[in-house]
């Protein structure tokens, strides 16, 4: 396992503190656990329906064209 040390706010690490305190965790456990969520979620997947049904556009597409485009439908 590796070390990692963060500089921070005085009040973010208070804070930091705190919160992990009242989930039941260290400060240290609460940033591990949530970097371990990031990168689970990050290699995950959506399935087809959830992509289509968020609007998320896929990594080919073009965003901004095809919103001027379909605001050009809308207003013609």
């Amino acid at each position: 396992m590796s070390t990692l040390s963060i500089l921070m706010p005085d009040a973010d690490l208070a804070f930091l503190c705190a919160f992990a305190k009242e989930q039941g965790t260290s400060p240290e456990g609460f940033l591990a656990q949530h970097a371990r969520n990031l990168r689970l979620n990050l290699q995950s997947t959506l399935h087809p329906d959830v992509l289509a049904a968020s609007g998320t556009f896929t990594a080919t597409s073009d965003p901004l064209s095809e919103f001027f485009n379909e605001m050009a439908k809308k207003h013609q």
